[in-house]
């Protein structure tokens, strides 16, 4: 009797869990009715896989998605790693290229291969960064002030108002361009931020103020140039000379300038103490004068006919040069750099007077004024002791 109870609750059970996974039970009659409340507690072992399967499906593709943006991510900022890497390069090869050239003791147009360097940065940024700053600035300076670019420093202009470095070739620009209240209103602000220094004022005052109005005054770079326009516009000291920058000399518009005023200036590619040389000679007649800041190269091969003129050297064949370097020194100057510089750059510039005073203590000499050559050799020796120039010192005491 137990064992057929038993057999008969095992049934049930198993007729009840047959029922269950049908989702139906029995009633009094037999008849099937459909489970409305309830819910199968465990999900059979098939259906169960099936969602993991599913779950595991989309976590991965989750997972594959999310990689796949950090990759894309990674990969645009390795290229934008990699583009800055490579404009910075290029500018860093313009820039030296264009300060080695700057700084040439013995030309002004830069070499073949740094002009080439510069060219290479440009196209670069072109293609790369057409809507640079440094796109449009070395555009215009790789042209070696050729003004058919002009548009682009002035576009370089809007993109950073306040460089010092923009203002300066803004007034070169407009002294090519004969622009004189343009020009002015850069010189202004090139003094008012200091890129035109107190000491490169007083100093381009007294190389005026040795010239003649009337006079062709030679400049080397833009730095010696800038102070000289700066006094000849605000400070309006001897407005009557006329200045040649030898840097701008590769400009095309500047040489036709230049040739307005009846100067006879030869087609050359390159402006270099050889040019200086040839154009001197071409303008033997006129009365120029070559500032002392030009490196000494230029005057190496020129030296015979060259003669001291205050701050400058007048340039004559014929030797026909009344220069009173004494009158000069005594009543013309204003000397501020003799006193005493507050910079390094005035101490070093404050050298250039030397010439002049070495001259001057000749003539004390001939003329047997011991008391005034004495005065005169305590100013050399201060001055040689303030530039710091030994090789002057050297020269004095011959």
């Amino acid at each position: 009797m137990k064992n057929l109870f038993l057999a008969f609750f095992l049934l049930i059970l198993t007729f009840s869990a047959h029922t269950q996974v049908n989702n139906t039970v029995t009633n009094s009659n037999s008849a099937p009715v459909e489970e409305k409340s309830a819910a199968p507690a465990v999900a059979p072992s098939s259906d169960l896989e099936e969602i993991q399967v599913k779950e595991v499906k989309t976590l991965k593709k989750s997972e594959v998605n999310t990689r796949k943006a950090r990759s894309e991510a990674f990969s645009m900022e390795g290229k934008a790693d990699v583009q800055k890497d490579a404009l910075n390069t290029e500018q860093n090869a313009f820039l030296k290229s264009s300060e080695e050239a700057r700084v040439q003791r013995t030309q002004r147009t830069p070499s073949v291969s740094r002009q080439e360097t510069m060219d290479d940065a440009v196209s670069y940024f072109e293609k790369n960064a057409p809507e640079s700053f440094e796109y449009h600035y070395y555009k215009y300076l790789s042209g070696n002030y050729n003004t058919k670019w002009r548009d682009h420093l002035l576009q370089a202009e809007k993109l950073r108002p306040e460089n010092s470095d923009v203002h300066l070739q803004l007034a070169a620009l407009y002294d090519i361009e004969g622009q004189e209240s343009l020009k002015k209103e850069y010189l202004i602000k090139l003094a008012n931020n200091g890129r035109i220094q107190q000491s490169m004022i007083d100093y381009a005052s007294d190389v005026l103020l040795s010239c003649q109005d009337g006079d062709f005054l030679v400049t080397h770079a833009l730095e010696d140039a800038s102070a000289i326009w700066y006094e000849q516009s605000v400070g309006n000291i001897k407005t009557g000379v006329k200045v040649i920058s030898l840097d701008l000399m590769q400009s095309e518009a500047y040489r036709n300038h230049l040739e307005s005023l009846g100067l006879d200036i030869q087609e050359s590619e390159v402006v270099d103490t050889d040019f200086l040389k040839l154009f001197l000679v071409r303008n033997a007649s006129k009365p120029i004068n070559l500032s002392m800041t030009l490196p000494k190269e230029y005057f190496t091969s020129i030296a015979q006919n060259l003669y001291v003129k205050g701050l400058t050297f007048a340039y004559s064949e014929n030797g026909a040069v009344t220069v009173d370097n004494i009158k000069l020194w005594n009543s013309t100057l204003n000397k501020h750099l003799v006193d005493g510089s507050s910079d390094d750059k005035g101490r070093k510039l404050s050298s250039n007077y030397l010439p002049m005073l070495i001259v001057i203590r000749e003539e004390y000499v001939r003329q047997d004024l011991p008391d005034k050559r004495k005065e005169i050799d305590k100013v050399i020796q201060h001055l040689v002791i303030q530039s710091k120039n030994q090789y002057n010192y050297s020269k004095i005491q011959e």
